[in-house]
């Protein structure tokens, strides 16, 4: 008697092989985001305490990379945001493969609107990312970590923020960016 499998029998199993993979694929393509994009948070929050710390110091934001406490070395300097965001300065902009961090002032000496931000550059949610809001003129961002995402025909609304950083609720539209609070 032989031994074996048959051609249909290994078709099935193939077959079914794939079936699990396409129903894993999903859920395990969220699940790297949510680790990028929880990497991507830690950075904007060590950026943002930075900024603090530097502003409890001088009285003022720091324009560049240079001079905050935190050392943001391991990210390479460049000269503009691939994303589109104004710079107040020359190394005011890092990254390190997947997002970079941006240190935004805009307005008088003082900045009427300061953020500490990272944004995906390559990927799925390039031009989503996590916002730390320091000073804003009208005062209603001020202080609190906001997820956005950079209005566009790529990015949906809801799609980076709702989807992989759980965010709820209605997004404040402002300067071409949608924020949605974060706890």
């Amino acid at each position: 008697m032989k031994q074996g499998f048959t051609l249909v029998e290994l078709l099935v199993v193939v077959l079914i092989i794939g079936i699990l993979a396409a129903m894993a694929m999903p859920h395990y393509e969220k699940a790297v985001w949510e680790a990028r994009a929880s990497q991507l948070f830690v950075s904007v929050r060590s950026l943002a305490n930075a900024q603090e710390n530097f502003f409890l110091k001088t009285g003022r934001y720091a324009k560049t990379f240079r001079g905050l406490s935190y050392d943001f070395n391991n990210l390479e300097s460049v000269g503009q945001s691939s994303v589109g965001l104004t710079t107040p300065g020359t190394d005011a902009v890092r990254y390190k493969n997947l997002f970079e961090l941006v240190i935004n002032i805009r307005g008088d000496s003082e900045g009427s609107f300061s953020f500490s931000s990272g944004f995906f550059i390559e990927g799925r949610y390039k031009g989503s990312g996590i916002m730390f809001v320091h000073r804003e003129g009208k005062g209603t961002l001020q202080k609190k970590m906001y997820c956005g995402e950079i209005v566009s025909k790529v990015i949906k609304a809801g799609d980076f923020c709702k989807d992989v950083m759980s965010c709820e609720g209605t997004p404040i539209t402002q300067n071409g960016v949608r924020f949605y609070e974060l706890p």
